[in-house]
């Protein structure tokens, strides 16, 4: 009986394919520094799959550096920055955060009903719910509990090396996982809210 790594996982056409399909797809000029749009990337969507797909399994998928956009706020003389990576880096996220998803379904479960970011088929929407359904039982206060700049000033090491890399069922994506938190930026482009 053959045993398949995390790495081989993801690495799979058929997780690669998942992965696009799962990406949000509603921008078609969303592009990366190369300027490889979605709807450019997705005309050769099985050669660009497999070609990523065989990078991966030899070691050698590297990601581009990110390219920085900065979109002015509504009414204001604030920006709101964002990094945005090509296209076949956001399909190789895409497809370890669902193997991660999955090794950490019981993790996710808990925070069910308290936290609607980041987790598949929930969202805004459930909040809202969740709000009504509060109101309803005579609640009439509610807090709301950010991180200020969160992704910029996690100590990822300590993240990854205490809570996430320990609970996987080998190490064969753990480099990848630290290069997909560490990637670089390109050019910035400023941009006004539509």
């Amino acid at each position: 009986m053959s045993c398949t790594t995390l790495l081989q996982k993801i690495s799979s056409k058929q997780a690669l394919k998942d992965a696009w399909d799962s990406l949000n797809k509603f921008n078609k000029d969303s592009k990366g520094l190369s300027g490889e749009t979605i709807e450019i990337f997705s005309k050769n969507l099985y050669d660009k799959l497999d070609s990523i797909s065989t990078l991966l399994i030899k070691g050698k998928y590297k990601f581009s550096p990110n390219r920085a956009v900065a979109i002015r706020k509504s009414n204001k003389d604030e920006y709101r920055p964002l990094q945005i990576p090509e296209i076949s880096d956001r399909i190789v996220i895409k497809a370890i955060a669902i193997e991660l998803e999955e090794h950490f379904n019981d993790t996710l479960e808990k925070s069910k009903g308290f936290s609607f970011a980041y987790q598949k088929k929930i969202g805004i929407k459930d909040a809202i719910f969740k709000i009504k359904d509060y109101y309803s039982d005579r609640y009439r206060f509610a807090l709301k509990a950010d991180i200020k700049n969160f992704f910029s000033e996690v100590n990822k090491s300590e993240l990854l090396n205490k809570d996430i890399f320990p609970k996987l069922s080998d190490t064969s994506i753990n480099t990848l996982i630290e290069s997909a938190l560490s990637m670089e930026l390109g050019g910035l482009d400023l941009l006004s809210p539509k």
